[in-house]
């Protein structure tokens, strides 16, 4: 078995007021199965690996099948829990080291 490729996405989260690391994930995961559904969000695998609560900056992997879904699904959120939000796609790469500058380093990982 063939192990499938995967892309680094860098995420800036653009809110009136600051998301933690834990609202962060469930803010992205929510925007994913909400547009793709939970098959769609199965396909596209993915995964949080990091947030920075200063910058309000993360990283998440997903499939690169399931790439362009996935984005369109993030770009799409707009509303949570009652408030404005925007995610925004900053970088994208097949390697985590070159994403690190975008989230300052100090990242609280969450699992």
């Amino acid at each position: 078995m063939i192990r499938e490729k995967g892309r680094y996405l860098s995420l800036r989260i653009e809110s009136p007021q600051p998301v933690s690391a834990r609202d962060a994930k469930h803010l992205l995961y929510s925007a994913v199965i909400e547009f793709l559904g939970e098959a769609g969000a199965s396909r596209s695998r993915l995964r949080w690996k990091e947030f920075d609560e200063k910058n309000q900056a993360g990283i998440a992997r997903c499939s690169l099948s399931a790439l362009e879904e996935t984005i369109a699904a993030i770009a799409l959120k707009r509303f949570w829990q009652g408030r404005d939000v925007a995610i925004r796609l900053e970088k994208m790469s097949g390697a985590i080291g070159k994403l690190a500058p975008a989230t300052s380093g100090k990242a609280a990982k969450t699992k």
